[in-house]
């Protein structure tokens, strides 16, 4: 069930909350604790209802995750309660792989743990080994993580890790009694097992970059989709500005250099 199915509910929760007179139990604290609560709960469904990244109809990230496909979601729109719906669904997903023959090895990224995670979230990074799904976490300040998940949890959480990769960080950093500099670290240089490690670092430049993102479109025809007129060579790149105008820009693969396509009247809901 899509959270905009939720709409509804909302709708009548909201006309029960109308018909409360506050000022009749002014006196009655409980019940107008269970007010304010009703009132947050409200608040929450409504940030989850409208918000599209949740309500899509597509398949799920767990689904496609299994289907070895390539999944890149962008949560800075997103709000805290909508992070913590999506860990909490498609992580458990995950522990059903257990035990399964012929399993795609599947690589999960969570950038900005810290901002992500919370007491509630639960990781199950005990199991996922089992899965076949290798669990990469990267924050940088070791203290706002396990302010957010509790001491105990995030302990927990890190003498499950396999690899920890300290990079240059002017924090300490705990692993168990010992706490570690990582202040006068080099550039591409960290510590692993407590030995200096100098990494391999790889750059993409901005040719491969439109080399990338126009295979991309090619694959799943967006230009066909989106364009009045295929740009062919050309990759594209959205601005406000332009798309309030019903237009997008189109940058050239090999010079870079960018112009102005029209977008089909459907993209625009005309």
């Amino acid at each position: 069930m899509r959270l905009k199915d939720l709409i509804a509910s909302k709708q009548n929760l909201i006309d029960i909350m109308g018909r409360f007179d506050l000022t009749k139990a002014k006196n009655e604290e409980r019940v107008i604790n269970d007010f304010r609560n009703l009132s947050i709960m409200a608040t929450v469904i409504n940030e989850l209802a409208d918000d599209e990244t949740v309500n899509a109809d597509k398949n799920s990230i767990s689904q496609y995750l299994n289907e070895g496909k390539i999944v890149v979601f962008n949560a800075i729109n997103s709000s805290s309660q909508t992070l913590a719906m999506l860990l909490d669904s498609f992580i458990p997903s995950f522990i059903k792989r257990a035990g399964g023959k012929n399993l795609i090895p599947i690589s999960l990224f969570l950038d900005e743990t810290a901002k992500i995670a919370g007491k509630n979230s639960n990781f199950h990074e005990e199991i996922l080994r089992q899965s076949k799904v290798e669990l990469i976490l990267a924050f940088q300040n070791e203290y706002t993580l396990k302010k957010g998940l509790g001491y105990e949890k995030y302990e927990a959480l890190m003498g499950n890790m396999v690899d920890i990769y300290l990079m240059k960080n002017k924090s300490l950093f705990t692993i168990g009694a010992d706490a570690v500099n990582c202040s006068r670290l080099k550039p591409f240089e960290c510590l692993h097992d407590g030995e200096k490690v100098l990494l391999n670092h790889i750059f993409i430049n901005d040719l491969e970059k439109r080399e990338a993102a126009y295979e991309f479109e090619c694959i799943n025809k967006l230009q066909e989709k989106m364009l009045e007129k295929k740009a062919k060579g050309c990759v594209m790149k959205f601005s406000e500005w332009h798309f309030r105008n019903g237009q997008i820009t189109l940058v050239d693969v090999k010079s870079g250099k960018e112009k102005i396509g029209e977008l089909k009247d459907s993209v625009l809901g005309i």
